[in-house]
């Protein structure tokens, strides 16, 4: 049988489903709700079943249809770029010392924002790499730092249900797009996004910062208006896909953060 996909440079795992005395709807040009039903509640699970059991001979590849090195760990930690500036206004020293070129180091820049206080505001609940989303959050707006606050404020009363955080990290923010056009993550799900850089394309001329076309869609990138359109303190930009409307995606450039925050912080960023 022969699948194909039409975004570039993915491998996919593919699942097929025969059921016996089912044929597509001619008039919608699609299966039975009870049809995607069944798929629904099972490609997950056969995913993640799947993966689990082959790890033992499968090694994954790279999202950007690259291939992994055999590079000795000690080797490629001497030679990745040195993470500059580390300074972060009053708050002290970034423990990071190379310049983030994964995931997991955006993961950690975050969590050493939040212990050194800048982004306390923030409250960790559990990260995961075998759940569906990366992790869950909550925010609390009483811990926002008057150092943030002066710079990057967010809502003055954020509701309920806008405290509970489903988060995503990237380094390159433009790459979540892959999982939404897969279909491996909900956009109307996932209320943060951290990343180290938005990376992708700029167009300055529509107060774009970046952007990014992928599998029939488009992502973009835009700085809040106010603080109400940032809603979270910290957040450095509005994440739009073309294909959601004006559903956003609140997100972290980490970088940005750093950068703007020792411009425009204040001399006293620490709270007593």
């Amino acid at each position: 049988m022969n699948l194909s996909f039409s975004a570039p440079r993915e491998t996919r795992l593919w699942f097929i489903y025969h059921f016996l005395g089912e044929s597509p709807d001619t008039g919608r040009e699609d299966f039975s709700p009870e049809v995607h039903a069944v798929v629904s509640q099972t490609e997950q699970f056969l995913h993640k079943a799947t993966v689990t059991k082959g790890k033992t001979f499968l090694r994954p590849t790279p999202s950007d249809g690259g291939s992994f090195d055999d590079v000795e760990p000690v080797e490629k930690a001497i030679n990745k770029d040195d993470l500059s500036p580390r300074e972060v206004g009053n708050y002290g020293e970034l423990p990071q010392v190379k310049e983030p070129g994964e995931e997991q180091d955006s993961i950690a820049v975050f969590n050493q924002l939040v212990g050194m206080g800048l982004l306390e505001c923030y409250e960790p609940y559990y990260l995961s790499t075998l759940d569906d989303y990366d992790g869950f959050l909550k925010y609390n707006p009483d811990k926002v730092p008057s150092g943030l606050r002066d710079v990057l404020p967010g809502s003055s009363d954020p509701s309920g249900s806008e405290k509970n955080i489903t988060v995503e990290f990237k380094r390159e923010g433009v790459d979540i797009i892959k999982h939404v056009v897969n279909e491996t993550r909900k956009w109307s799900e996932m209320d943060l996004l951290v990343c180290w850089n938005l990376g992708g394309q700029s167009d300055n001329d529509n107060s774009i910062d970046a952007s990014k076309e992928w599998g029939g869609d488009e992502i973009t990138f835009r700085q809040p208006t106010s603080q109400e359109d940032r809603l979270y303190a910290g957040v450095t930009h509005i994440a739009q896909l073309v294909s959601k409307g004006d559903v956003p995606l609140h997100t972290i450039e980490l970088s940005s953060l750093i950068a703007k925050f020792n411009e425009e912080g204040p001399e006293d960023n620490n709270d007593e």
